[in-house]
């Protein structure tokens, strides 16, 4: 419905209409005054619609082109082009069309569900989950929540096949149906691989001749799977012979319980035995006084003879050289010697001493012998003639011991000095531990005669001298390891210089000969 405009010879403004015949104009357009939020306006412009110029009827269009109904437009006038009142008539306007029949709604599309067929292994848990379900729809979106379970036979106890039917329905009641298969496939164990035995143990070397035994080889064999197989180990070679020098090979096996074997290759290695160095025999003996006409036999020396090789040689002893004549006093000579198996041949000679014989003196001749030693060691004071005094006086016999006591208290004044002298001596050797004090020390006390203080005093200086000695191997072996130490290494020389003036000790000299040779210190 529209408004019939006001046109030039026609007086209906306000007169609602279904259509209104009016002169036809070209391109025509409406003015209306209406009323809009209660307040009045005045000329809008309209577009005019469609022109019926058969009946004269034009539709009228709001600005978005839709038919106007509303009685608040009140149309006022029409004109041509916007120009104001046409000079002629207006065009007729062309029939209205007839109205579009109102869209009929879409029709309703069903939904969708995907999914997907499964495996899964014997005993293994089985949910919904694993096949993946979804459901959409055109309308309605995602809607897989509205998934129903139609029926399911699964059992993942049994191996075997399955099926899983599924349904959904969307608002408008549209549905979707489908079924998914779960395969049950049985569980295998994967075969787990047998590892080999390993063998272990070391090669060894022989002296020729020695004995050779397996357990040398300290042989083991260990399995991943079954742990220790020493004891399962086999000998499959052995060339080894001891009596021969060379190389010679064990060759050993082992076998788990699922038949993997190892096999181990050894070297025994068989060396030439050396050659002893040859050493030599030794002659032993003792020598011999004899008085002047007795008969002298060699048995009386006591020969004997050993070798390290060959043992006792007494039996292939020699008698060299022979000069004794028992019906003269004096020094005769024995030599001797021996020859081992190698062809090393040692010599020894033996002193036999005939003396006089002597007649049995008076007791006035031991006295006067007592008498002058006495005087002679008071006088020389030397420890010579302390020995050669109580020597005399001990000859004396008991009943003169009145002259015992008298020349033996002479003798102890110049005894007990010297005894001083060596207890001083030995004290200052231990304090400032200098070779020549110990050397003066075993100059007074080797020739002191009474064995319990000599073998005392001995002992004493035995003791400093072998802290001298430890002193200088200590340093000796630091200075090994520190070689640029110049203050070491001129105290080992030092200390070197002093020990080589050591005397009345044939044996520590000797040592020390072989030991300074190993030291690599140069003495000035």
């Amino acid at each position: 419905m529209v408004w019939a405009p006001h046109v030039e010879g026609y007086t209906n403004v306000g007169q609602q209409t279904a259509g209104i015949k009016y002169p036809t104009v070209k391109n025509p357009t409406v003015t209306f005054k209406y009323k809009q939020n209660g307040a009045r306006v005045d000329n809008p412009i309209i577009e005019v619609g469609k022109v019926d110029f058969e009946n004269r009827v034009v539709t009228q269009l709001d600005k978005n082109r839709g038919i106007v109904t509303s009685s608040q437009y009140k149309p006022v006038q029409i004109s041509g082009a916007g120009t104001g009142v046409p000079t002629t008539k207006p065009d007729p306007i062309k029939p209205q069309p007839k109205p579009q029949p109102k869209p009929q709604p879409k029709p309703n599309s069903n939904p969708t569900i995907t999914g997907r067929d499964i495996a899964v292994n014997q005993g293994e848990k089985f949910d919904l989950g694993m096949l993946r379900l979804g459901a959409s729809d055109l309308e309605d979106g995602d809607i897989t929540d509205k998934i129903k379970i139609v029926s399911s036979d699964v059992d993942t106890s049994k191996v075997g096949t399955y099926t899983v039917k599924v349904e959904v329905t969307d608002k408008q009641g549209g549905k979707d149906t489908k079924q998914y298969r779960v395969i049950v496939k049985p569980v295998v164990k994967p075969v787990e691989k047998n590892t080999a035995p390993a063998i272990t143990g070391t090669d060894v070397t022989l002296t020729e001749g020695e004995t050779f035994r397996i357990q040398s080889l300290n042989i083991k064999a260990t399995d991943k799977e079954d742990g220790n197989l020493t004891d399962k180990v086999k000998v499959m070679v052995n060339t080894v012979d001891s009596r021969k020098p060379g190389n010679y090979l064990v060759r050993v096996a082992v076998e788990d319980s699922k038949g993997a074997k190892a096999v181990k290759d050894f070297k025994v290695n068989v060396k030439a035995k050396e050659k002893a160095k040859n050493t030599s025999p030794v002659i032993t003996g003792n020598d011999v006084v004899l008085n002047q006409g007795d008969k002298f036999d060699l048995a009386q020396l006591n020969v004997k003879a050993t070798d390290k090789e060959d043992g006792n040689l007494s039996d292939r002893v020699i008698v060299v050289e022979n000069n004794v004549n028992t019906k003269k006093p004096g020094k005769y000579s024995v030599k001797v010697s021996v020859t081992d198996k190698e062809g090393l041949t040692v010599y020894r000679t033996f002193e036999v001493r005939v003396n006089p014989v002597i007649k049995a003196k008076t007791l006035d001749d031991l006295y006067k012998e007592a008498y002058t030693a006495t005087m002679k060691c008071l006088k020389a004071g030397t420890q010579e003639s302390i020995k050669e005094a109580r020597k005399a006086i001990g000859k004396l016999p008991k009943s003169l011991n009145w002259a015992i006591g008298e020349f033996s208290k002479k003798v102890d004044t110049k005894q007990h000095p010297i005894f001083v002298q060596i207890i001083k001596n030995i004290t200052k050797a231990n304090k400032t531990k200098a070779q020549a004090d110990i050397n003066e020390g075993r100059k007074l006390v080797k020739d002191v005669v009474e064995d319990i203080y000599k073998n005392t005093w001995s002992a004493d200086l035995d003791k400093v001298q072998q802290q001298k000695i430890d002193k200088l191997v200590n340093m000796a072996e630091q200075l090994k390891k520190n070689k640029d130490n110049s203050k070491l290494a001129e105290n080992v020389k030092k200390e070197i210089t002093d020990l080589k003036t050591i005397k009345y000790n044939d044996g520590v000299k000797q040592w020390l000969n072989e030991y300074f040779k190993t030291i690599n210190v140069t003495i000035k």
